[in-house]
């Protein structure tokens, strides 16, 4: 099997910048995700989506960098759904606040 040929690309600054980026998102949402998964306390669990909106609307920023039009339509539907676990695990207040 042939493998496919990589995409051509002129060196730029944006490249280590997208880069950087992508590493740091790509660890937040590692991060994040064994936070939820943990679901330690509320705090924490909504913490982690906190960090999971910020990795997500760092995969947006490096998808404009790079081109990458499905990259910034995935991560603009999970940012919203990340801010939604925001909401209901920091802000959101069940009867009243007990829950």
């Amino acid at each position: 099997m042939q493998a496919m040929p990589e995409r051509p690309r002129s060196p730029s600054h944006n490249d280590s910048m997208s880069d950087i980026l992508g590493w740091a998102s790509a660890i937040g949402a590692t991060i994040a995700a064994a936070l939820v998964a943990a679901r330690i306390t509320p705090l924490i669990t909504g913490l982690a989506f906190v960090l999971f909106s910020l990795s997500s609307a760092g995969w947006v920023v490096t998808g404009a960098l790079e081109g990458e039009n499905s990259l910034i339509f995935q991560n603009v539907i999970l940012t919203a759904i990340n801010l939604y676990g925001v909401y209901r695990w920091l802000i959101w207040q069940p009867n009243g606040g007990e829950e």
